[in-house]
């Protein structure tokens, strides 16, 4: 599928997720919400919140992703395990979950795209952004599996979405954030977030020279 030819209004996109199952407080929609209209790294930000169901990650990706119009794509969810921000290495070609969707969806060994592949990276440099981030205080992990459930299909659908364009510039990737913490805070997060915007600004611009 080729894209849509958008040399103007360029935007960073940011994703966020509403509440699910008891989280009825999920910081990835406080952190992108809060970012909404901001200007970082000389571009603005254009913010969704997408409702934690199989069915709006592949709305969502269908009408309203579009990899020229947002050269940089932060997809985010939330991990209530973790304790650390993390960047998603790559996501899977499978819907599999023990619980269903905010829609009363189960998917149990669903695959995401029959025509897909069964995995595809970020390209996102995650290791290098985790090590800057790290040597500035951030609490970062780098992470191999974004599970199965509706973070990943959001995480996958995207990638796929890019990988049929012939313009492959767009960087995307996942953050899976914690939860809210005395020991990090939604504005730390969003500190972590903006940082990582830059960088991946800086990055970007690397790969048009030389």
């Amino acid at each position: 599928m080729a894209c849509a030819d958008h040399t103007t209004g360029a935007s960073i996109l940011i994703t966020g997720f509403g509440p699910f199952q008891s989280f009825r407080s999920n910081p990835s929609s406080i952190v992108a919400s809060a970012l909404h209209g901001r200007t970082i790294a000389g571009m603005p930000v254009t913010s969704v919140v997408v409702p934690v169901e199989y069915a709006a990650c592949e709305r969502f990706v269908r009408d309203r992703f579009d990899p020229q119009r947002h050269p940089i794509v932060i997809l985010m969810g939330l991990n209530a395990r973790s304790r650390r921000i993390s960047l998603e290495r790559i996501a899977v070609n499978l819907e599999h979950a023990s619980v269903a969707d905010e829609a009363d969806d189960s998917a149990i060994s669903r695959t995401i795209d029959p025509s897909g592949p069964d995995g595809i990276f970020s390209n996102w440099p995650v290791d290098r952004l985790h090590d800057r981030l790290a040597s500035e205080g951030f609490p970062v992990t780098v992470s191999n599996s974004a599970g199965t459930y509706v973070c990943n299909a959001l995480f996958y659908r995207v990638l796929r979405r890019m990988s049929g364009c012939e313009q492959r510039d767009s960087k995307v990737g996942f953050v899976h954030l914690p939860r809210i913490s005395r020991r990090i805070s939604s504005d730390r997060m969003m500190t972590a977030i903006e940082r990582l915007i830059e960088l991946l600004a800086a990055e970007q611009g690397d790969s048009h020279h030389g």
